[in-house]
C-alpha cells in the first residue's frame, strides 16, 4: 500500500512539473511568435489595397487660363531641404446633401425646445426659422435642412451676463457640450481639441482680455476631431466655425 501511494505521489509531481514546463514554453512561444509576426510586417509590409475609383476620376482644378505663362523660380525651404513623402493614394468620401422632409420643421422645433427655446417658430426664409427665449433676450436661428444654427443674446437690453466672472475654459467647454447634448445637437466629431479667448467690454465692443480675472466672457472654440488620421482644416487655424461665448451666471438660460 505504501509503495503504491509513493508511486502516485511521484507521478503527480511529474505531471505538475511537466505541466508548468508546458505552460512556460507556450507563453515564450506566443511571445516569440507575436514578435516574429510584428518584425515580419515591418520588414515586409502589406501593399496598400488597389484603389477602387468608385466615384471616377476627380475633375481638374479650374485654373484661369492666361495667354502667357510667367516663369516661376521655386526654392524648397523645409527642415531637411526635401519635400515630404505622400501616400500614392488617398480616400475619397461621398458627402450626401441633406434634404428637407415633411417632419423637418417638427424636428427643428424639438431641437429648439431642447436648447431652451419654446416659442412659436418665425419663418425667416424657406430654410431658416427663428425662435425666441421667453425668459431672456436670446434668439435662435436654425436651418431646418442642414441643422446649422446660431444663438445670439442682446447684451444691450440685459447686461447681467457681463456682471460675473466667466468660468474656467475647461468648465465652459464641458457646459457647452452638456448643453448641446441635452438639445440633441452635439455631433460625434465635435470632440476634438478646444481653444479659448478671454473677452472684456471696451466701449460697445468685446476685446481680448489678458486673463480670466479681467474677463467678462470666455470664448471657446470647438475643433472637430481628426478623421482617419487627417485633421479637419479650416481657413483660420486659430478660429473654429463652432464657438460659444460663456458667462459666469448660474442660470442655464443666461449662460
Amino acid at each position: 500500500m505504501t509503495t503504491r501511494l509513493t508511486q502516485v505521489a511521484i507521478t503527480t509531481r511529474k505531471i505538475i512539473r511537466y505541466s508548468i514546463y508546458l505552460v512556460i514554453v507556450l507563453i515564450i512561444g506566443r511571445v516569440l511568435f507575436t514578435l516574429g509576426i510584428g518584425l515580419f510586417n515591418i520588414l515586409f509590409p502589406k501593399p496598400p489595397p488597389a484603389p477602387t475609383v468608385s466615384f471616377g476620376k476627380l475633375p481638374k482644378l479650374p485654373f484661369p487660363e492666361k495667354a502667357t505663362t510667367p516663369t516661376f523660380t521655386y526654392k524648397v525651404e523645409t527642415a531637411d531641404g526635401t519635400l515630404p513623402k505622400f501616400a500614392n493614394q488617398a480616400k475619397v468620401y461621398f458627402m450626401p446633401k441633406p434634404s428637407s422632409s415633411f417632419v423637418s420643421l417638427d424636428s427643428t422645433i424639438q431641437k429648439a425646445a431642447g436648447l431652451g427655446f419654446n416659442s412659436e417658430p418665425q419663418k425667416v426664409s424657406d430654410t431658416t426659422y427663428k425662435f425666441t427665449n421667453r425668459d431672456n433676450t436670446s434668439t435662435l436661428e436654425i436651418n431646418i435642412i442642414n441643422g446649422s444654427f446660431s444663438i445670439s443674446y442682446d447684451l444691450a437690453v440685459d447686461p447681467s451676463p457681463l456682471s460675473v466672472r466667466p468660468p474656467a475654459p475647461e468648465v465652459a467647454a464641458a457646459n457647452v457640450r452638456s448643453y448641446l447634448s441635452n438639445g440633441g445637437v452635439l455631433p460625434e466629431d465635435l470632440t476634438g481639441p478646444t481653444s479659448n479667448v478671454f473677452l472684456k467690454i471696451q466701449g460697445q465692443s468685446l476685446v481680448p482680455a489678458a486673463s480670466l480675472s479681467e474677463a467678462s466672457l470666455v470664448k471657446v472654440n470647438f475643433f472637430r476631431k481628426s478623421y482617419d488620421e487627417f485633421p479637419a482644416v479650416i481657413s483660420d487655424p486659430q478660429e473654429s466655425n463652432v464657438w460659444f461665448l460663456m458667462s459666469g451666471l448660474t442660470q442655464r438660460e443666461n449662460k
